[in-house]
């Protein structure tokens, strides 16, 4: 966001974090929002008194020649400021330059826009003013829709929060004495910010995701329709496609694909047709899709396999139908398409500017993201991206696994993309606002403005302290349950007191703040946190094939009652869950579409405070807690073993399987090493080496030294075996520090790679194809060793832990039994006196062996190990944990 305004700055170098913790403590304290000093200052504009002592300074004031929708925007800005002050605002009509005017630059003349705004561009509808001065403030938008941007930002600067959907997760200030001194200029950093929900939702729940979307400027101006096409051009146009049935794709010698045979110069005249036919009849709609039909079927005709790859086809026939709308229409109507499966590379010619074409994050032939966005574009395409935040089908509701709860991952993805180039994003979500809803919300920052991302643990921190007050605490441990981004929740998931644990920070929280609003936002918590009870209890059943019609049926009745809180996504869970999983039912009285009246599963009283106590009480007794916590240690890896004081050991191995991911770290005198990594002969395949700097602002990303190889295919008349291709690259940095390098080739030619004078350190969910000998390491303090063996009978219950003296404290096929029956095992190993802050072994393992509670890396050595900063830190130190 382009904000003409002085912006505060964080500064967070370590003399200042104890003055930057005070400065947000003091905020909270006094019940001013901490943004007002980081992402959302106010400016330079003349400070004005709102309202003093409950009594209004000024009227709303609308144009005589205001829509409904502007009106409505005034009407929900008299209303807030109501609840704010305690005063009565009213809404009179003028010219805007007295009052707090609410309106398009259309209809206030003397509004000071300074020609900042260009009513003719459509990917330019959401841009507003705020300004104070002496006489009110203008609250101006180009559009009705950046009107309610205008009117809901002014509140979000005044204190205003809707973090979910409904009202238990509103935040109104109470301030009887109001001022504001603003003069912004907003200009959204993404023209389309669409979080949507996928499979839809119950009606009265989306009226309170239409209002969540207003109030955090999730509506755009610019509405891009990249839906799947193919198949409703033809469902349009059945009697047309009756007469030409050459228009079908020819697939598998018959031509009634749903895809469409491109080649066919007529077929494309056709669409050119429909197309131009699509935006006569609808005047308003500025973009038309054009993306396939999903899934396969292309046609196979010799014509079509001449055009050459997928993406050369379908961008064919949408740069003639742009070129048409172009002719009639100008420069204002877009074409729109996805990089999705089959079609997901960019084509070899030039897309017309006029088609903008989305990444899909997801189902994209395992081309990364950044080389679509940047492919497409440099063949002239506007580009976007389309994500997954929440697919029901996926994850059921769980925490951590859905895209919209990993918050490290939003924060980090979202700038990147707008780096890269995109402009548009679109993300499938669901309504469940629990595990996903603060993924959604710091979403909605930071595509409006992609540098608030820089200010994420200041706006997670703003969340906590606004819902949760006094209970801001355990309830920040419970988020962390939830968020699927920094790794802490998956090891959680693992252990059989996840639940427990859930209850008991709840029960916690409620006990420290009485506030109605926390108490309520609690209760809404603890009524997901017993959806997820039923819901592992009902899928336990699944793993022993037992009956579960019965359980089935009583989750249904739980979804519906609660489906008010906007927890779960009940709409899609109800339908989703018997269209795959075969062994269960849906009563018909009980199906989603029935009105109220007809489901009396639906119509069920929604859980009362006795009932959500109950649950609470009964869940705390029926989950117990594990004596130790799966921990969460930070990325910023470093090497240990000479600050530790760590031994000379006996050198490790390890085979890894499939794609390989190892951390090292570069000295700044030498950035340069060598990698080895023996190839397959004669299989065809490919082998690709990404390296990406930890330290720098690229990040994650993208990475900084690519290297490919292709080892050609052996003739089936060869006469002599091919030798193996061994691969030996140097690679060079421009940046010292933590990396990490990514090997991707094909499974049924695994190799291990291998490199000389850098430590290699590996994640410890890594998989063990062949029997491995690795160490890690255990912190001071540590009195339990905890993790997960995963995989399959006879592998993942082989092999032993060691301590530091070479003791077996540890055998695996001790889980024999619980791994036989559900593929995975928790184990716990007691740290003997005196072990801890030492290196110890896991020798002769398979499969995986994933560490919950110590640092969960791996190396086959001390002095290739690279351990959490924050551990070296305190373990150098003599501290414990």
């Amino acid at each position: 966001m382009k904000e003409l305004m002085k912006i505060g700055i964080f500064i967070k170098t370590p003399c200042l974090r104890y003055f930057h913790f005070a400065h947000m403590v003091f905020a909270v304290l006094f019940c001013i929002p901490f943004l007002a000093f980081a992402a959302a200052p106010g400016g330079d504009g003349t400070r004005v008194t709102v309202a003093s002592d409950g009594q209004t300074a000024f009227k709303i004031v609308v144009s005589p020649t205001a829509t409904d929708e502007v009106k409505k925007h005034a009407a929900d800005l008299g209303d807030m400021l109501g609840k704010i002050t305690g005063a009565k605002f009213v809404t009179d009509v003028g010219d805007g330059r007295e009052g707090i005017a609410v309106g398009k630059a259309a209809d206030f003349p003397k509004a000071p826009v300074d020609g900042r705004f260009n009513p003719l561009d459509p990917l330019r509808r959401d841009e507003y003013i705020i300004k104070t001065h002496a006489k009110g403030v203008w609250l101006v938008g180009i559009s009705d829709i950046a009107v309610g941007h205008a009117v809901w930002d002014f509140l979000y600067r005044l204190g205003y929060r809707q973090y979910f959907a409904g009202s238990n997760w509103e935040i109104i200030p109470a301030k009887r004495n109001l001022d504001a001194a603003m003069d912004v200029f907003s200009t959204p950093s993404y023209v389309v910010r669409d979080i949507h929900y996928q499979f839809g939702t119950f009606p009265e729940n989306y009226e309170l995701y239409k209002k969540w979307c207003v109030r955090n400027r999730i509506k755009s101006g610019f509405v891009l329709r990249n839906a799947h096409m193919y198949n409703v051009i033809v469902a349009q146009n059945k009697l047309a496609f009756a007469v030409h049935p050459e228009y079908y794709a020819l697939w598998k010698g018959v031509r009634n694909s749903p895809k469409l045979c491109i080649s066919n110069p007529e077929l494309r005249k056709f669409v050119v047709d429909f197309v131009l036919r699509y935006f006569k009849e609808r005047p308003n709609e500025e973009s038309c899709s054009l993306e396939p039909t999903d899934g396969d079927g292309w046609c196979e005709c010799e014509e079509c396999a001449k055009l050459g790859a997928i993406s050369n086809r379908t961008t064919l026939l949408a740069n003639e139908c742009a070129a048409a709308v172009r002719a009639e229409y100008g420069t204002s109507k877009y074409i729109g398409m996805l990089s999705y499966f089959r079609h997901s590379v960019p084509p070899t010619f030039s897309v017309d500017p006029q088609v903008i074409v989305s990444a899909c994050t997801r189902m994209s032939a395992n081309i990364p993201v950044d080389e679509r966005i940047s492919g497409w574009q440099k063949q002239g395409a506007k580009v976007g991206i389309y994500d997954y935040y929440s697919v029901t089908d996926w994850h059921r509701d769980l925490p951590s696994i859905p895209g919209g709860s990993c918050l490290d991952s939003i924060a980090e993805n979202l700038p990147r993309y707008y780096r890269e180039g995109a402009r548009f994003f679109q993300a499938e979500s669901g309504d469940n606002w629990a595990p996903c809803g603060l993924g959604y919300y710091l979403a909605s920052r930071y595509l409006w403005d992609v540098s608030e991302a820089g200010h994420a643990k200041e706006l997670r921190y703003e969340f906590l302290n606004l819902c949760f007050k006094a209970a801001s605490k355990p309830l920040g441990e419970f988020y962390r349950l939830l968020d699927g981004g920094d790794g802490t929740t998956k090891r959680y998931l693992q252990l059989d007191d996840f639940v427990g644990r859930m209850y008991q920070l709840l029960d916690e929280g409620r006990k420290l703040e009485a506030d109605p609003g926390v108490q309520a936002r609690i209760d809404d918590l603890i009524q997901y946190t017993h959806y997820v009870e039923l819901f592992q209890a009902y899928a336990a059943l699944q793993r022993t094939k037992a009956p579960r019609q019965k359980e089935f049926e009583e989750l249904i009745k739980y979804i519906y009652r609660i489906r008010g809180t906007c927890m779960v996504h009940g709409w899609a869970l109800t339908q989703s869950m018997p269209m795959y999983e075969k062994d269960v039912t849906l009563p018909p009285e009980a199906a989603t579409l029935k009105p109220i009246g007809q489901n009396p599963w639906r119509g069920a009283a929604s859980l009362s405070s006795e009932e959500i106590t109950q649950i609470l009480e009964n869940g705390i007794k029926a989950n117990s807690v594990l004596p130790f916590k799966a921990a969460y240690y930070s990325k910023d890896l470093v090497p240990a073993a000479k600050v530790l004081h760590l031994p000379t050991v006996s050198p490790g191995k390890c085979f890894i399987y499939g794609c390989q991911n190892w951390f090292t770290w570069l000295d700044p005198n030498e950035q340069r090493f060598k990698v080895s990594a023996p190839g397959a002969p004669g299989t065809g395949f490919k082998i690709k080496l990404s390296l990406y700097a930890l330290n720098n602002p690229i990040g994650y990303g993208r990475s900084v030294v690519e290297k490919e190889f292709d080892f050609p295919k052996a003739s089936a008349s060869a006469s002599k075996k091919v030798e193996s291709n061994e691969i030996n690259v140097e690679f060079v940095s421009p940046y010292a520090g933590l990396h990490r390098l990514a090997f991707s080739w094909l499974p049924q030619v695994l190799r291990q790679a291998e490199a000389t004078g850098v430590p290699w350190t590996i994640d410890a969910s890594a998989n063990f194809v062949t029997s491995s000998d690795m160490y890690f390491y255990v912190p001071r303090g540590t009195k339990i060793v905890a993790g997960c063996a995963i995989g399959a009978q006879g592998r993942a219950d082989q092999g032993v832990i060691k301590d530091p003296m070479g003791n077996v404290v540890f055998q695996f096929n001790r889980l024999k039994e619980e791994i036989v029956k559900n593929g995975r095992a928790n184990f716990q190993v007691p740290v003997p006196p005196h072990t801890d802050g030492s290196l110890w072994k896991m020798e002769g393992i398979l499969q995986q062996r994933n560490l919950l509670n110590v640092p969960p890396y791996y190396a086959r050595s001390a002095e290739e190990l690279l351990l959490p900063m924050e551990v070296v830190e305190r373990d150098a130190k003599g501290e414990t944990k």
